[in-house]
């Protein structure tokens, strides 16, 4: 942990009454979750997965938590402009959606940028920063990616008790020192990550999402271009699986409302293509596709975000 860090962890421990190893602990949540894996693959079960987590963190796997998981959907809107939606999932929503809240950073003075926050943990989840002028500013959406080959779990706790800075500091970090979108994306690209994460970007008429690896840029949808195995160019979306390459383990993830088989992406999928064409996206359409049954899961916060309009819509909803 950087000093920083580590002063903010001491001061939520002081402050909360918690012990300071399971403050410090819950800092790893994004990067352990890589580890709890629905189904690893036809032949390895995520119990053997969970064999990699050292013993004083084992106790992690027995909180009845699930997530975080996540939806996130960037798209060309019906007056031109792009807009940037996303659920974030985690379960037991009764605790969690009491956590949740809205942070504002500034330095000498002056706003840097905003980040949906969960109380305790010290990285951004949703950061967005409205820029100085009309062509500046941007969202960063992370979602959690499950790796994608054998000795990713092995690779991530190595990163992880190396010292590699995690994955949600570094994103802070981004959006503590960078304006604008192009370079934000560059950084987020070259930055080493202790875990594999997906990166969903947005900004005046832009927008990425990065399938990161620890060392690199496994996989990149760009907005207006052709993507592998997306039914339109006019959106890109994620949630926590490869789909472009047929990760199977997407079938079996249980958290969409129509339940296992059901994935959430094909549910937001079959929802816009029933209630839009493309260049008819309204950011109310995206709400809807956020909310309808097969999308919204252990949903604990919302967010549609325009950073052309410098515009923000957040909510936590009501369990449904």
């Amino acid at each position: 942990l950087r000093p920083r860090q580590q002063k903010e962890i001491e001061g939520l421990a002081q402050m909360s009454k918690l012990p300071l190893k399971f403050v410090k602990s819950i800092q790893m949540l994004y990067e352990l979750q890589t580890i709890m894996v629905p189904i690893v693959n036809f032949t390895q079960s995520a119990a053997l997965a969970s064999e990699f987590l050292p013993p004083e963190y084992r106790a992690l796997s027995q909180i009845p938590w699930r997530g975080p998981g996540c939806t996130g959907i960037i798209a060309r809107t019906s007056d031109g402009t792009v807009s940037h939606a996303r659920n974030l999932d985690f379960s037991p929503t009764d605790i969690m959606a009491d956590l949740v809240y809205e942070g504002v950073f500034v330095k000498g003075g002056k706003e840097i940028f905003r980040s949906q926050l969960i109380a305790g943990y010290t990285m951004v989840i949703t950061g967005f920063k409205m820029g100085a002028d009309a062509e500046d500013g941007y969202v960063i959406e992370r979602n959690t990616r499950y790796a994608d080959h054998k000795r990713g779990f092995e690779e991530m706790m190595e990163n992880l008790f190396s010292g590699r800075q995690l994955n949600g500091w570094t994103l802070r970090k981004v959006l503590e020192s960078v304006d604008n979108y192009d370079e934000a994306v560059a950084a987020v690209a070259a930055a080493p990550y202790t875990s594999t994460e997906y990166a969903i970007m947005s900004g005046v008429r832009k927008g990425t999402i990065m399938a990161r690896n620890p060392d690199g840029v496994a996989h990149t949808q760009v907005l207006g271009e052709e993507n592998d195995k997306e039914r339109r160019d006019d959106y890109i979306i994620m949630t926590n699986f490869d789909f472009y390459w047929g990760d199977v383990r997407e079938w079996f993830d249980p958290t969409g409302g129509n339940g296992m088989f059901h994935p959430r992406r094909v549910a937001a999928e079959e929802y816009l293509a029933k209630h839009s064409r493309p260049g008819t996206i309204t950011d109310q359409v995206l709400w809807d596709t956020l909310n309808n049954k097969g999308t919204f899961a252990d949903t604990v916060f919302q967010g549609v975000f325009n950073v052309e309009k410098a515009a923000a819509t957040l909510t936590v909803p009501d369990a449904q």
